[in-house]
């Protein structure tokens, strides 16, 4: 951000010092306006109620590390257990 700093300083054009260095001028604009917006982000104080618990963690990781599950996807994984008649997570759970 210095350098877009001193060359607009300069003279130079801020789309234009933008453009070279690579980033929107949006975004030039938004980073001196707000320069510690990204500490203000923190993300979620909360856990989600559907998290997986350590044992579904466990059991899911030693289902997929199985010879017969290995070098597959969970897309192929979760209705080969299902045709088991198991359930064990959906596919973005694996």
């Amino acid at each position: 951000m210095g350098l877009l700093d001193v060359a607009v300083s300069q003279g130079c054009r801020q789309a234009k010092a933008c453009e070279v260095v690579g980033i929107d001028p949006k975004t030039y604009r938004r980073w001196i306006l707000k320069p510690v917006l990204g500490a203000q982000r923190c993300g979620p104080h909360t856990v989600p109620g559907n998290k997986l618990t350590a044992q579904e963690r466990a059991k899911i990781i030693a289902i997929s590390s199985e010879k017969d599950f290995m070098n597959l996807s969970p897309h192929q994984i979760v209705p080969s257990l299902a045709d088991r008649g198991e359930y064990v997570g959906s596919e973005s759970s694996f």
